[in-house]
């Protein structure tokens, strides 16, 4: 799915702070959104991979892979609290029943 076609509640849960975090982390979640139907399967994918990355033991390799050794991404001490915050961001998203959710249509 689109990412225009997200909630404004699940865009903003995920795509605004991983965006604040740095261009490459949320150009990951966009991508993630074009691989996925709907906008629960989105969520669901994307809290797994916000809660793996932040508990991720090899962050290193990771961390080459998502920023491509950008040298101004900030720690990886943020990346985590970020993918944390994008975790609980998206457990209270899917506590709103969808057809309560915002949209920008």
């Amino acid at each position: 799915m689109d990412i225009d076609s997200l909630s404004l509640d699940a865009f903003c849960a995920v795509i605004i702070p991983a965006d604040k975090f740095h261009e490459s982390l949320s150009a990951d979640f966009e991508i993630l959104a074009d691989c996925c139907n709907t906008e629960e399967g989105f969520l669901e994918n994307a809290q797994e991979l916000a809660e793996y990355w932040s508990q991720c033991d090899e962050l290193d390799s990771a961390w080459a892979n998502i920023f491509w050794d950008d040298e101004e991404v900030k720690s990886k001490e943020e990346l985590v609290k970020t993918l944390k915050t994008i975790a609980e961001n998206i457990k209270k998203v899917r506590k709103i029943p969808e057809e309560k959710r915002e949209y920008d249509f």
